[in-house]
């Protein structure tokens, strides 16, 4: 009686496992790159409703055992755009779904707005862009300095004599040779007989830059 009542119960156990077996199907498959073809090792397929999930192997296969039922199977790689997958689990069958991973495409975020040109990094990439050799000083600098007016900050600019406090004679070439320019638009001269403006008109405070 002993030996046949053990050997019910193995046979019990073996029954229970068959239908549990038979109960669950699973979904496998391979995931590869789109760009080599080669196998993507450590890619991540999850299933949320049933909180499980499984890795690809060396060699990109997967597989997850799943109860009968639709499920949404999402795959997941950092460095790809993840991928979802619909899929219907039929007691004790295997569905075999193959993914290719493509590169992610990252979102562009565009920004606008008007570059600083009022610092001393600044006025020198304006000067190494310029097809002339130029100097200037940087609002930067103007308010390190206790200059006033545009004429006493211009004083400390290469190759500037100032005349009278506010008329500008560059490298000592006559009124004539000379254009003041505000905002890149040339500016008429206060005085009737002189082509060169009074900087004494403008407030230090208020410029830029000089160049």
């Amino acid at each position: 009686m002993k030996k046949i009542a053990q050997f019910i119960i193995i046979v019990a156990m073996f029954i229970t496992n068959t239908i549990t077996a038979q109960s669950v199907g699973s979904v496998k498959g391979t995931i590869i790159d789109s760009e080599n073809g080669e196998a993507v090792f450590g890619a991540t397929i999850v299933v949320r409703s049933e909180k499980k999930f499984a890795k690809t192997d060396f060699d990109g296969r997967y597989s997850l055992d799943l109860p009968p039922g639709t499920y949404d199977v999402e795959y997941q790689m950092y460095g790809y755009g993840p991928q979802k997958r619909t899929i219907t689990i039929v007691s004790g069958k295997s569905q075999n779904v193959n993914v290719t991973f493509g590169a992610q495409v990252l979102e562009t975020i565009e920004v606008k707005d008007r570059a600083q040109n009022n610092t001393e990094s600044a006025l020198l990439a304006l000067q190494r862009k310029t097809g002339t050799v130029s100097d200037g000083i940087s609002q930067e600098a103007i308010k390190k300095s206790p200059d006033a007016s545009a004429g006493d900050v211009v004083k400390r600019v290469t190759g500037i004599t100032l005349i009278g406090g506010k008329y500008v004679f560059v490298r000592g070439l006559g009124e004539r040779y000379s254009n003041t320019l505000l905002n890149e638009v040339l500016i008429p001269s206060t005085e009737p007989d002189k082509r060169v403006v009074p900087l004494d008109l403008f407030p230090a405070n208020m410029i830029k830059n000089i160049r």
